[in-house]
């Protein structure tokens, strides 16, 4: 063990770890205590930190699809509360809460298909069956926390959770489109 002044560490190896004790830096004084890190087996479906894997290129553009969509239905719905004259500061803060769970559950269930696809066929039923029931949830969970909150209008809050299931109907109508200008 040794013992340093705080501001004057020295530079450590990668496979060394530094814990400073509270009680001696109010002297000025931490305790570096360098040990190797263990070399364990990890538990099965864990993988280390530096080998996890990213956002595959479908999975962002799809989510950047749903929540562009999002967004656009978010701005009709905050128009139609103007129209109706029943628009407050409620309807923007359940429109924010109500569109930003939807697009962040549809990006989890993205993940949960990439990571899906790399399992054995019973390992992957049970990581979406698992991953729906979490989401959905989570997601009652909003509509709950948004019912019971002043500061949410409820309607607002609900609406946008289905705007990502209306992007996904109306897609393919722009897909044709898109395919009939080429």
């Amino acid at each position: 063990m040794i013992a340093q002044k705080s501001d004057s560490f020295s530079s450590l190896s990668e496979n060394q770890t530094v814990l400073k004790v509270c009680p001696l830096q109010k002297r000025g004084i931490s305790v570096i205590i360098k040990r190797k890190k263990k070399q364990g087996v990890l538990p099965k479906g864990v993988e280390p930190l530096d080998k996890k894997k990213k956002v595959d290129g479908t999975v962002r553009k799809e989510t950047i699809y749903i929540a562009a969509a999002v967004l656009i239905l978010s701005v009709l719905m905050q128009a139609v509360f103007l129209i109706i004259r029943q628009w407050d500061f409620t309807v923007l803060l359940g429109n924010l809460l109500g569109g930003g769970v939807a697009v962040l559950n549809f990006f989890l269930m993205g993940l949960t298909v990439q990571k899906a696809t790399s399992e054995d066929e019973k390992r992957a039923k049970t990581v979406m069956h698992t991953s729906q029931v979490a989401r959905t949830f989570a997601m009652f969970g909003v509509a709950v926390l948004g019912a019971l909150l002043d500061c949410f209008n409820i309607a607002a809050v609900l609406i946008p959770l289905f705007f990502p299931s209306i992007s996904v109907l109306l897609r393919p109508l722009f897909s044709k489109r898109k395919a009939a200008e080429k």
